[in-house]
């Protein structure tokens, strides 16, 4: 067979595999979309129950079956991420598709733990609010205060796949949690910790919306929904920096400024997420706030590259990308090669996420932010095996700042190509504060 006819066949299988940028939208009303959409989740919740429920005597019953159910586990996921459009023809809600590519990239990430886990997960109460620590040897299980139970409801289940952070589950005894910032009980101060909560929900809200407004103000196409390259063509930057610098040098800056936007952009949006989250687990569903421990602990203040990573920024999918990347990794090809696919395994889940919005990939440039910042840590190791100390400090904090803000260009780029900055994210814009204050300013409706 020549290369030609090769070629067509193998871009024929991939366009299966690809969501159809003509798939029909999403139907709430249809019963059959719901199913659809909820399937992979019920398998998943099924091997859940029999991890937690298997015992010696039926452990290999029981992983038999969670085996089988692995490969309908992940068609359904593949399925539930491409036959339907959920922007419902809203260009600006495509995200939403972006959302249902990372939901499908971790939920494929569970049902290969749930699958193949041979020891009964966990599920643990910490006695006390002090119990989560701001450092990971607080949280070792020799010294937490906590308590097992037995776990293998359908309530269990469900509990334990929602905790990803693993705050009441045994592999989250070894991770590190932000401190709160005061020294209050919470769990004895509940109405205040709500209102902790909702100012400081308030305060990302309109931290997001300022810096959504500013990259969409830009000249452009950068924060339309449909996107556009955050390297301007020239006349777009005389508008932003009319100075007399060459357009190489001045293309950057602004590109620079850009990255700089998008970062905090997403620290925001996640946090203002994650409180709504715990407003309602905490205000609605009664749990504990100690439950919730913040998501982030100021990666502002990060000093190298391992700090960023490992504590600072949020550690939602570190228990998958544990099991998915870190575990193989480590067994092929050592632990640099676990910290190597860790990263991959990151970049990917991102890559995903464009896939399910777009149709389409950029790994060269998704994966490759990822991959590089593997790379960067590995190099902090060797700097602290040659030299006895680790990369802290100002210039710690230098190599990383510039470390980040170099490669976050591929990223944003890649991102800001396929109209992340220009979609809808919580509200619509005329709920949007900052924007309607600015469009007033300009005299526009």
């Amino acid at each position: 067979m020549s290369a030609s006819p090769l070629r067509a066949h193998i871009n024929g299988f991939l366009s299966l595999l690809t969501p159809d940028p003509r798939r029909p939208y999403f139907n709430v009303k249809s019963l059959f979309d719901w199913i659809v959409v909820i399937t992979p989740s019920i398998i998943l919740i099924i091997s859940a129950m029999m991890a937690m429920r298997q015992r010696r005597q039926s452990s290999e019953l029981f992983k038999a079956v969670r085996i089988a159910l692995l490969p309908v586990g992940l068609f359904t996921t593949w399925v539930m991420c491409t036959f339907r459009d959920l922007s419902v023809a809203n260009p600006r809600a495509a995200i939403r598709n972006y959302g249902i590519g990372l939901y499908g990239f971790t939920l494929a990430m569970k049902l290969i733990e749930m699958s193949l886990i041979s020891e009964r997960p966990k599920r643990i109460r910490r006695v006390k609010a002090h119990a989560l620590k701001a450092s990971s040897q607080d949280n070792d299980k020799k010294t937490a205060d906590i308590h097992y139970y037995p776990a293998g409801s359908v309530m269990d289940a469900v509990s334990y796949l929602l905790d990803l952070r693993g705050v009441n589950s045994e592999f989250g005894l070894t991770t590190f949690f932000p401190p709160f910032s005061t020294d209050i009980d919470y769990d004895e101060h509940r109405l205040a910790f709500i209102g902790r909560v909702a100012f400081s929900c308030l305060r990302h809200f309109l931290l997001f919306d300022f810096l959504q407004t500013s990259i969409q103000l830009l000249p452009g196409n950068v924060g339309e929904p449909f996107g556009g390259s955050i390297y301007l063509p020239e006349d777009k930057l005389d508008l932003i920096l009319p100075i007399p610098i060459s357009t190489t040098i001045k293309r950057y800056i602004v590109s620079t400024l850009i990255c700089f936007h998008v970062g905090p952009a997403i620290y925001a949006a996640l946090t203002t997420g994650y409180l709504l989250i715990t407003l309602f687990g905490v205000g609605v569903l009664r749990q504990l706030p100690s439950q919730y421990p913040p998501l982030f602990y100021r990666p502002w203040l990060s000093t190298s590259l391992t700090s960023f990573w490992s504590k600072r920024w949020h550690a939602v999918f570190k228990r998958n990308f544990t099991y998915v990347g870190w575990y193989p990794g480590v067994r092929l090809f050592g632990k640099a090669g676990g910290v190597l696919l860790v990263f991959l395994v990151s970049g990917l889940l991102h890559d995903v996420g464009i896939w399910g919005m777009r149709g389409d990939t950029d790994p060269l440039r998704i994966v490759g932010f990822f991959v590089l910042h593997g790379i960067g840590m590995l190099l902090e190791q060797a700097w602290k095996k040659t030299t006895g100390k680790r990369v802290d400090g100002f210039f710690g904090r230098l190599w990383s700042t510039v470390f980040m803000f170099s490669t976050a260009h591929l990223i944003v780029d890649a991102w800001c190509m396929r109209g992340l900055p220009g979609s809808q994210i919580f509200v619509e814009d005329r709920y949007r504060p900052v924007w309607r204050l600015v469009n007033w300013l300009r005299g526009q409706s």
